[in-house]
């Protein structure tokens, strides 16, 4: 939709063969690469609108599939021969399933405690009674990291996962600016 110049509260609907996923053009031809891109999509000045043929369109051929994008270029609106499909506003197709609210604290929470519960139990099944004790204190280090997991989640719930994960990087980069000047001021 790069190509597109829609004003506000336009729409523009695209269409689909069913079976195969393959674009198609507003004469019914699939869409090829190096063809103009405005053939793709028919725009309408409501949502309303935009529905309707796309409704109409399933309806007169089942075999297709329409979508309705917005100015942002997100799809608003889906239907195909099996009915509208329900989904959150898509962003980009390649994170769709990747959970949104996640944050740098969260991530190398879970790593690490995942990793320090595998080394744990190696440890705790050695030889060795300080081998086991290790792998019990590891297993308590994790509890810090627990509760950081959980504050992170209650401060994404409160602030939204940008403004945390933008907090959280500042807090990292501060803690490798202070490691850089000792690291100088040992040399």
């Amino acid at each position: 939709m790069k190509n597109l110049n829609l004003k506000r509260n336009q729409f523009a609907v695209s269409k689909a063969e069913f079976t195969t996923g393959i674009v198609l053009k507003n004469d019914g031809l699939y869409f090829k690469s190096g063809d103009n891109q405005n053939d793709i999509y028919t725009i309408f000045e409501t949502f309303d609108l935009a529905k309707d043929f796309a409704i109409k369109e399933v309806q007169q051929n089942p075999e297709i599939e329409c979508w309705i994008k917005n100015t942002r270029s997100e799809t608003v609106f889906f239907i195909d021969k099996n009915g509208e499909r329900k989904f959150e506003k898509i962003k980009h197709k390649y994170f769709l399933n990747i959970p949104k609210n996640l944050t740098l604290f969260y991530i190398s929470g879970i790593l690490s405690i995942i990793a320090g519960i595998i080394y744990a139990i190696i440890l705790i099944n050695g030889n060795s009674a300080e081998d086991g004790l290790m792998g019990i204190y590891i297993l308590f280090c994790l509890i810090p990291v627990l509760l950081v997991i959980l504050i992170d989640r209650l401060l994404v719930r409160k602030f939204g996962n940008q403004k945390v994960n933008k907090v959280q990087f500042s807090f990292v980069g501060f803690i490798m600016l202070l490691w850089i000047i000792r690291a100088i001021a040992n040399l």
